[in-house]
């Protein structure tokens, strides 16, 4: 849902030539929580005792991946408001 939200909030708010590149920002984003939530939960399933390293490294480059890219789409989204706002406070009213 985050995902989908921030999608719109992007085709609504940026210029054509970035609408692609943060759609696909976010669409990674969600694929790597998605893999993070399945990973996590194949832990959770193998107990103490049947802990794979490799497991909690996927599932860690997953949770990396999806924070920094959560990171980079809010940053993106807030200077795209600003944007907005900017643009709108510079036309006159009328």
């Amino acid at each position: 849902l985050l995902g989908a939200t921030l999608i719109l909030a992007f085709i609504a708010l940026a210029p054509a030539r970035l609408k692609l590149p943060l759609a696909l920002i976010v669409t990674v984003e969600t694929l790597s929580d998605w893999t993070e939530n399945l990973l996590v939960a194949r832990m959770l399933d193998a107990g103490p005792e049947g802990l794979d390293p490799d497991l909690v490294g996927w599932a860690s480059a997953a949770t990396v991946t999806k924070s920094a890219l959560s990171t980079l789409a809010f940053l993106a989204l807030i200077m795209l408001l600003l944007r907005r706002y900017l643009l709108r406070r510079g036309r006159p009213h009328g």
